[in-house]
Protein backbone atom coordinates (compact mmCIF):
# COMPACT_ATOMS: atom_id res chain seq x y z
CA UNK A 1 0.00 0.00 0.00
CA UNK A 2 2.71 1.82 0.79
CA UNK A 3 4.25 1.44 -2.59
CA UNK A 4 1.00 2.63 -4.45
CA UNK A 5 1.14 5.64 -2.49
CA UNK A 6 4.75 6.33 -3.10
CA UNK A 7 4.19 5.58 -6.69
CA UNK A 8 0.90 7.91 -7.30
CA UNK A 9 3.21 11.01 -5.16
CA UNK A 10 5.93 10.21 -7.81
CA UNK A 11 4.02 10.39 -10.82
CA UNK A 12 2.44 13.57 -9.61
CA UNK A 13 5.34 15.36 -9.32
CA UNK A 14 6.97 14.32 -12.50
CA UNK A 15 3.61 15.15 -14.31
CA UNK A 16 2.89 18.34 -13.14
CA UNK A 17 6.59 19.37 -11.82
CA UNK A 18 6.83 23.26 -9.77
CA UNK A 19 5.59 25.93 -11.91
CA UNK A 20 8.89 28.28 -12.06
CA UNK A 21 10.53 25.60 -13.52
CA UNK A 22 9.81 26.77 -16.64
CA UNK A 23 8.61 22.77 -18.05
CA UNK A 24 5.43 22.79 -20.43
CA UNK A 25 3.23 20.07 -19.88
CA UNK A 26 1.36 18.55 -22.62
CA UNK A 27 -1.92 20.91 -21.89
CA UNK A 28 0.39 24.09 -22.03
CA UNK A 29 1.94 22.58 -25.44
CA UNK A 30 -1.30 21.80 -26.89
CA UNK A 31 -2.79 24.88 -25.62
CA UNK A 32 0.10 27.27 -27.40
CA UNK A 33 0.07 24.59 -30.74
CA UNK A 34 -4.19 26.30 -30.80
CA UNK A 35 -3.00 29.89 -29.89
CA UNK A 36 -0.52 29.58 -32.49
CA UNK A 37 -2.87 27.79 -35.55
CA UNK A 38 -5.22 30.78 -34.64
CA UNK A 39 -2.57 33.43 -35.20
CA UNK A 40 -1.40 32.21 -38.36
CA UNK A 41 -4.79 31.58 -39.74
CA UNK A 42 -5.80 35.48 -38.94
CA UNK A 43 -2.36 36.75 -39.80
CA UNK A 44 -3.06 34.61 -43.30
CA UNK A 45 -6.44 36.55 -43.17
CA UNK A 46 -5.71 40.01 -42.84
CA UNK A 47 -2.49 39.00 -45.31
CA UNK A 48 -5.22 38.55 -47.83
CA UNK A 49 -7.72 41.09 -47.19
CA UNK A 50 -4.60 43.50 -47.19
CA UNK A 51 -3.87 42.44 -50.97
CA UNK A 52 -7.55 43.02 -51.77
CA UNK A 53 -8.13 46.35 -50.17
CA UNK A 54 -5.02 46.98 -52.10
CA UNK A 55 -6.74 45.80 -55.33
CA UNK A 56 -9.84 47.53 -55.04
CA UNK A 57 -10.88 50.98 -56.79
CA UNK A 58 -13.64 52.79 -58.15
CA UNK A 59 -16.50 51.84 -55.85
CA UNK A 60 -15.29 47.90 -55.76
CA UNK A 61 -14.41 47.07 -58.82
CA UNK A 62 -11.14 44.62 -58.58
CA UNK A 63 -8.07 45.96 -60.62
CA UNK A 64 -5.72 43.96 -62.11
CA UNK A 65 -2.22 43.91 -60.54
CA UNK A 66 -0.16 46.96 -61.90
CA UNK A 67 -3.17 48.49 -64.15
CA UNK A 68 -3.63 51.35 -61.56
CA UNK A 69 -0.51 52.93 -62.42
CA UNK A 70 -0.22 52.95 -66.05
CA UNK A 71 0.84 56.24 -67.55
CA UNK A 72 -0.61 58.58 -69.59
CA UNK A 73 0.97 59.85 -73.00
CA UNK A 74 2.59 63.60 -72.41
CA UNK A 75 3.41 64.03 -76.25
CA UNK A 76 4.33 61.78 -79.30
CA UNK A 77 6.52 62.90 -82.48
CA UNK A 78 8.54 61.54 -84.92
CA UNK A 79 9.05 61.54 -88.83
CA UNK A 80 9.22 59.06 -90.91
CA UNK A 81 7.69 55.75 -89.27
CA UNK A 82 9.75 56.05 -86.31
CA UNK A 83 7.47 56.93 -83.54
CA UNK A 84 8.72 58.26 -80.09
CA UNK A 85 5.78 58.94 -77.37
CA UNK A 86 6.86 60.80 -74.06
CA UNK A 87 5.01 59.03 -71.42
CA UNK A 88 3.95 60.57 -67.71
CA UNK A 89 4.13 57.96 -64.56
CA UNK A 90 1.93 57.72 -61.54
CA UNK A 91 5.11 59.27 -59.39
CA UNK A 92 5.81 62.17 -61.82
CA UNK A 93 8.71 60.84 -63.84
CA UNK A 94 8.77 60.83 -67.71
CA UNK A 95 9.99 58.55 -70.23
CA UNK A 96 10.44 58.54 -74.16
CA UNK A 97 9.88 54.93 -75.27
CA UNK A 98 9.40 53.64 -78.94
CA UNK A 99 7.32 50.45 -80.45
CA UNK A 100 8.86 47.21 -78.45
CA UNK A 101 10.50 49.69 -75.54
CA UNK A 102 9.32 47.78 -71.97
CA UNK A 103 7.22 49.75 -69.32
CA UNK A 104 6.57 49.26 -65.56
CA UNK A 105 4.45 46.47 -65.05
CA UNK A 106 5.33 43.94 -67.52
CA UNK A 107 4.15 45.94 -70.58
CA UNK A 108 5.39 46.13 -73.96
CA UNK A 109 4.87 49.31 -76.17
CA UNK A 110 2.80 47.82 -78.99
CA UNK A 111 2.03 50.61 -81.22
CA UNK A 112 2.57 54.52 -81.56
CA UNK A 113 0.57 56.69 -83.72
CA UNK A 114 -0.36 60.83 -83.34
CA UNK A 115 -3.63 59.62 -82.10
CA UNK A 116 -3.25 56.72 -79.62
CA UNK A 117 -0.26 54.47 -77.48
CA UNK A 118 -0.98 51.01 -77.04
CA UNK A 119 0.51 48.40 -74.06
CA UNK A 120 0.55 45.46 -74.47
CA UNK A 121 1.22 42.28 -71.95
CA UNK A 122 1.30 38.56 -72.51
CA UNK A 123 1.63 36.91 -75.86
CA UNK A 124 -0.49 34.74 -78.06
CA UNK A 125 -4.04 34.62 -77.40
CA UNK A 126 -4.05 36.00 -73.77
CA UNK A 127 -2.35 38.90 -74.92
CA UNK A 128 -4.28 42.23 -73.75
CA UNK A 129 -3.69 45.58 -75.33
CA UNK A 130 -4.06 49.15 -73.16
CA UNK A 131 -4.86 52.64 -74.94
CA UNK A 132 -3.46 55.30 -73.08
CA UNK A 133 -4.86 58.31 -72.38
CA UNK A 134 -3.33 61.67 -73.15
CA UNK A 135 -2.68 64.35 -70.21
CA UNK A 136 0.05 66.69 -69.34
CA UNK A 137 -0.56 66.05 -65.56
CA UNK A 138 0.49 62.62 -64.07
CA UNK A 139 -2.20 60.20 -63.07
CA UNK A 140 -3.35 58.77 -59.86
CA UNK A 141 -3.40 55.73 -57.81
CA UNK A 142 -6.30 55.29 -54.99
CA UNK A 143 -3.13 52.26 -54.09
CA UNK A 144 -2.47 53.38 -50.65
CA UNK A 145 -6.19 54.81 -49.90
CA UNK A 146 -8.71 53.29 -48.33
CA UNK A 147 -11.91 52.57 -49.68
CA UNK A 148 -14.19 56.00 -50.47
CA UNK A 149 -11.34 58.65 -49.86
CA UNK A 150 -9.29 60.31 -52.29
CA UNK A 151 -5.55 59.31 -53.22
CA UNK A 152 -3.24 60.80 -51.43
CA UNK A 153 -1.30 64.03 -52.60
CA UNK A 154 2.05 63.59 -54.35
CA UNK A 155 4.93 64.04 -51.75
CA UNK A 156 2.22 63.53 -48.65
CA UNK A 157 4.75 61.85 -45.82
CA UNK A 158 7.66 62.87 -47.58
CA UNK A 159 10.17 64.71 -44.97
Amino acid sequence: MRNEWMGFFLACAIGAGPAWAGEATVGTLSRIQGETLVLKARAARAAAQAELNMRLRDGGTVVESGLDELPVVRSVYGARGTMVANLLFVNGTTREVKVGDEVRGGFKVAKITVERVDLSRGSGRTAQTYTLGFSSTPPTSTLGSPPGLPPPLPGAGAR
